[in-house]
């Protein structure tokens, strides 16, 4: 997992491995800072890593009135972000293809949108690294 603020969007990579508690508080702590900002929008891609239910209640109280696009393949995911969407309708859950959904749910500019395309990719490279990292460590 990881993660970057861009002015008021928070981009957020997600691999197929649930967040440990420790990486999930210190994420949750950061996101309480940036959330007392003011406005805001997060843009979360996920291959599959699902925070625990405990995890999940810490963000509904954050999340709650501001705009969330979930971006995500994982049937799993896509489940629990409906879940979410019931408690919250400015969740939104789409897969993949239909990223530019995501990007007009969080009205993001075209120069947001490009900003948001170059987060998600370095920090794909930071997760897919630090997996890498872990099956070494594994051995």
């Amino acid at each position: 997992m990881a993660w970057c603020w861009d002015g008021e969007l928070h981009v957020v990579v997600h691999d197929a491995r649930d967040p440990t508690d420790v990486e999930w508080n210190r994420y949750v702590s950061e996101l309480h800072q940036f959330t007392m900002r003011g406005d805001w929008k997060i843009l979360v891609y996920s291959a599959g890593g699902t925070p625990t239910g405990q995890q999940r209640h810490a963000l509904t109280k954050t999340f709650r009135g501001h705009p969330v696009a979930l971006v995500t393949s994982s049937p799993i995911m896509r489940a629990m972000g409906l879940v979410m969407r019931a408690l919250d309708p400015n969740i939104r859950v789409m897969p993949p293809q239909d990223e530019d959904l995501a990007f007009a749910h969080l009205r993001l500019s075209e120069a947001q949108r490009r900003r948001a395309h170059m987060h998600h990719e370095q920090l794909t490279r930071q997760v897919m690294g630090r997996s890498r990292l872990d099956q070494s460590a594994a051995r």
